[in-house]
């Protein structure tokens, strides 16, 4: 579901409805990004250990909740720009269905509790949330309005979710894993803005830094992105501790690919629409299944082992 197909009208007019619908609980499957960790660092720790497992699934709720606070506060900041929108106008804050009082009331001792709890599940994951709102509120007063700067700051959202993750693990920072999810935010944010250009006259009604993009810079810049993520994922798996990883590479090939595909040509204004296409889905599922098997069941080293093993 988006909150930019969502009309919120008749049927959601409560304000704890409201109060839910700003949340944003479609947009929480950013936060997968904390479990990608608990894949790739095998080595650290039991994979069957349930203690970790919730850990994690703990941690991620309480981000999900502090995040969803961050997009009422953004809603209440971007109040004037999303009545311009032609979607955004729905949202229950813009539209006046959920008051501003009623939403900053809910929205910051959210903020505080968040990174309180946080803090309690370890202090380094509670800095990271102290980090993550203070980032997102710098962004509102103002960075937002700065070109290639939003898209900057949107890549290093998705990076503090990922260290979240290895902080919660207890496993050490990959430089790997920073690089290729700042890239594969950027991918999502240039994407995202080459839809929200087409979608309306003028970009700056709906916000300030749109009117410097134009699609051709978008474009120039969303296929930059694609070759940049796509070289990096291929060289982690030529440095992971199997050379069967490189299995993998088609895989992140067709999610690009077809990413690129839902955006440019079937005109997606939403990156988490294509987490009900089929097609995207299945290839994710595949992708998932292959790293898993070569990370904990194939215990190969490099090529001449792996053929050695397939062609015995």
């Amino acid at each position: 579901m988006s909150d930019e197909s969502l009309t919120y009208s008749g049927t959601a007019s409560s304000t704890v409805t409201g109060i839910v619908y700003s949340l944003r609980p479609w947009q929480w499957y950013k936060q997968l990004i904390i479990f990608v960790p608990v894949v790739f660092s095998f080595q650290y720790f039991d994979p069957l250990d349930v203690a970790i497992w919730l850990r994690v699934v703990v941690g991620a709720t309480v981000f999900s909740l502090t995040a969803g606070c961050v997009y009422i506060v953004n809603d209440i900041m971007d109040i004037k720009e999303d009545r311009n929108h032609p979607r955004k106008k729905h949202r229950p804050i813009a539209s006046g269905r959920v008051s501003v009082a009623v939403a900053a009331g809910v929205a910051f001792p959210g903020l505080v509790a968040g990174p309180a709890v946080g803090w309690v599940i370890d202090p380094a994951f509670g800095f990271l949330l102290v980090v993550y709102v203070v980032q997102n509120a710098l962004y509102s007063v103002g960075l937002k309005d700065y070109i290639f700067v939003d898209l900057l700051i949107l890549g290093v959202g998705f990076v503090i979710r990922a260290i979240a993750g290895v902080v919660l693990v207890g496993a050490p920072i990959s430089p790997w894993l920073v690089l290729c999810t700042f890239l594969t935010a950027l991918l999502l944010g240039t994407g995202k803005r080459r839809a929200e250009l087409g979608s309306v006259e003028n970009g700056e009604d709906i916000r300030q830094s749109l009117d410097d993009y134009s699609g051709e810079l978008l474009q120039v810049m969303f296929i930059s992105v694609c070759a940049v993520l796509l070289v990096s994922y291929s060289l982690y798996t030529f440095f992971v501790r199997s050379d069967a990883m490189m299995l993998t590479i088609p895989f992140a090939l067709y999610a690009v690919f077809r990413y690129g595909y839902l955006t440019i040509e079937k005109g997606m204004k939403q990156p988490e629409r294509m987490f009900v296409d089929r097609p995207m889905m299945v290839n994710l599922l595949l992708w998932a299944l292959v790293t898993f098997a070569v990370l904990y069941f194939l215990p190969v080293k490099t090529v001449d082992e792996f053929q050695a093993i397939m062609f015995s």
